[in-house]
């Protein structure tokens, strides 16, 4: 969840203080706490929107009142700009969208909420800048020309500074320079390419590091520019999503033309996606049926407009603003918000069945219960991670052909689904480091990965043991002790991995089958996680161990 403090004084023109905590409940969100200014709040991945004052306010008001309707977020043709995208960023961060606005009030808290709003955007669903960065400038500062550029050199003023710096002193002595210098993609023939955005005699931006002191927005701001960019089409959506905001906060979206060599896209686009759902499977949900007629409310109190009412379905308009609907699932879950939980009631389950003991269960508790013995404590982590957990802190390089990816991720820390058990172990133990040494973890748990397209789901074992002499013989005697006590033959062959010491790692083979790998964490390894004692780890493929047992059970029996 990613938090956010809106001023009670603010709160206080739209509900009163008890109808504020109720409502923020109703809704699915959390009140965190409070001071005498202040309400702090926990805003779900799921509703970035939801960040910013304005918008949160919308969505109160609208559930509070039903049957009242939502804006129809028009946007001013009458204002224009455009921005001109040249083809030195084609391979560094390719996408843009923009948007400029006017009639803006900056007065009060307004500027901090639309500050903190797109710095927060951009640091959970933007996957802290990498994937979606968003720069605010105040447009009576610019002096038209705008183009989106890259090179190799370049000054800027950056904000709250006075004077120029060079784009590489940024990145070098400013905080946030610093802070966000992983988002710079690598050199280019030897220099690194620095993406950013110009005007006939200025820069405003260098992306997505900083803004420009000369242009930066103020409580006097009354028109404004913003640049939306990133590494893929998502900018689109989160154009039309700062659109919806800027008018809920009461300004005037005009039109933004950026082009691309012979192409051109006008922002926002404003798309609004239409989404089938099912009476049937409203009720097969929720587990009890809502009347037709009741329908209508419960979604438009949710910022939905009913486009159509069929005997068998609706059709539902998803508003600009809500990145997280894809489907009639989500639409059936803001229809049991709006119905209210406690409303919907229970019932009981029937189930004439019986259980039975599953052996690959009764395997792994014995396996757990034989690693106790060791002196190994059980760990349980989330299938879910994320690249550079996974790949760039393991020294590995990302194969996206072999990976899960999620589709829609809502969090920079759950994008793809873990291919070793090994991360997440690093990562308990970098937690732990003040406690007694030697640490030893086991984690027994499934990893995918992709076969020719293919989702494939294995079970292993992992351990990992550190002491300032822990060394890969230990691996050896568990890995002896793990397979003689199941009655399985193996051998060890030399292998090398990144995330290995070079000459201290090992294939564990059985049948002529590699089904696991030992050895010495790579002390690079070891400082990306902070680490600061030697690490031995064993990874094996509990599967084959499995299939092993019971094809010896079957030819015992016969």
């Amino acid at each position: 969840m990613a938090g956010i403090d809106f001023y009670k004084k603010d709160i206080a023109k739209h509900f009163g203080a008890g109808e504020f905590g109720e409502l923020v409940e109703r809704i699915g969100m959390e009140v965190k706490g409070s001071d005498s200014d202040i309400v702090s709040l926990d805003i779900t991945p799921n509703r970035p929107d939801l960040l910013y004052f304005y918008n949160f306010m919308e969505t109160l008001r609208l559930f509070a009142n039903r049957g009242a309707k939502s804006k129809s977020y028009a946007v001013e043709s009458r204002i224009r700009t455009s921005i001109r995208v040249t083809k030195n960023v084609s391979s560094i961060r390719p996408n843009m969208a923009a948007l400029v606005a006017e009639g803006l009030d900056m007065s009060g808290n307004a500027l901090k909420y639309l500050v903190d709003f797109t710095e927060k955007l951009g640091s959970t669903y933007g996957r802290r800048r990498k994937k979606i960065a968003i720069g605010l400038h105040d447009y009576d500062k610019i002096d038209g020309g705008l183009v989106y550029d890259a090179s190799h050199s370049g000054k800027i003023v950056p904000l709250g500074e006075s004077s120029e710096r060079t784009f590489e002193e940024v990145i070098r002595k400013n905080r946030k320079g610093m802070d966000y210098a992983y988002t710079i993609t690598g050199p280019s023939n030897g220099k690194t390419a620095y993406p950013f955005l110009r005007d006939s005699e200025k820069t405003l931006s260098l992306i997505p590091i900083i803004n420009s002191n000369i242009s930066s927005i103020s409580h006097k701001t009354k028109r404004m520019l913003i640049d939306i960019t990133g590494i893929d089409e998502s900018v689109d959506a989160v154009a039309d999503m700062l659109a919806c905001s800027l008018i809920n906060m009461g300004a005037k979206v005009g039109l933004a033309e950026v082009s691309h060599g012979s192409a051109t896209k006008t922002f926002p686009m404003m798309r609004r996606k239409s989404i089938e759902v099912g009476y049937k499977a409203i009720s097969s949900v929720l587990g009890r049926s809502i009347a037709h007629s009741e329908l209508p409310g419960l979604l438009e109190s949710m910022g939905y407009s009913v486009a159509k009412l069929e005997k068998e379905s609706l059709m539902a308009e998803v508003q600009p603003y809500r990145l997280d609907c894809f489907s009639s699932q989500d639409v059936i879950e803001d229809i049991a918000i709006a119905y209210g939980y406690d409303s919907i009631g229970t019932h009981s389950v029937e189930n004439a069945g019986h259980g039975s003991p599953d052996l690959l269960e009764e395997f792994k508790n014995a396996l757990g219960t034989l690693l106790s013995g060791f002196g190994f404590l059980e760990a349980y982590n989330y299938y879910l991670t994320n690249e550079k957990t996974c790949f760039e802190m393991m020294g590995k390089d990302f194969d996206s052909r072999r990976v899960v990816k999620l589709k829609n991720s809502k969090t920079e820390a759950f994008s793809i689904l873990r291919d070793s058990l090994l991360p997440g172990l690093l990562h308990d133990i970098s937690t732990t480091g003040h406690e007694r040494m030697p640490q030893r973890l086991f984690e027994i748990g499934h990893v995918f990965s992709l076969e020719q397209g293919k989702p494939l789901e294995a079970t292993r074992l992992g351990l990992i043991i550190e002491h300032s002499k822990a060394n890969a013989s230990e691996c050896i005697s568990i890995a002896k002790s793990v397979l003689g006590y199941l009655g399985i033959g193996y051998s060890l062959a030399g292998k090398d991995m990144p995330s290995f010491i070079p000459g201290r790692c090992a294939s564990v083979v059985c049948g002529g089958e590699e089904i696991g790998v030992l050895g010495e964490i790579h002390p690079s390894v070891l400082n990306n996680f902070r680490i600061e004692e030697p690490v031995v780890a064993l990874e094996m493929d509990l599967d084959y161990i499995m299939r092993s047992i019971r094809n010896t059970k079957t030819k015992m029996k016969n």
